[in-house]
């Protein structure tokens, strides 16, 4: 009978287990956000930011949303709370509250 295969995706450090608990949980060939898993991403790929942010080096995610549009690579927090990348710099040079960020992505 001899396949470990399945060990493979055994948890063992209680209510963690497959990321059932707020938050990102990310296993050898799977991320899940509060236990759903998100489809078509390489857990090798995956970086967990903060406050509900991580991101992809093509796709960026808040509390397990991809925000469509959102530019990973130069998205980040500013020291006044606000976040911005560079397609938004243009019209918001000081960044805008992470909550009219999401609704900027949201809308594409």
């Amino acid at each position: 009978m001899g396949g470990n295969s399945s060990k493979k995706e055994e948890f063992k450090f209680g209510s963690y287990q497959y990321g059932t608990r707020p938050g990102y949980h990310v296993t050898s060939d799977k991320v899940f956000y509060t236990g759903m898993v998100l489809k078509g991403i390489e857990p090798g790929k995956f970086t967990k930011l903060r406050a509900g942010w991580a991101k992809t080096d093509t796709q960026l995610f808040y509390k397990g949303k991809h925000l469509k549009g959102a530019d990973p690579n130069t998205f980040k927090f500013l020291k006044s709370g606000y976040v911005i990348d560079d397609n938004i710099k243009k019209d918001y040079p000081k960044g805008v509250k992470s909550k009219a960020y999401r609704a900027l992505y949201k809308s594409k």
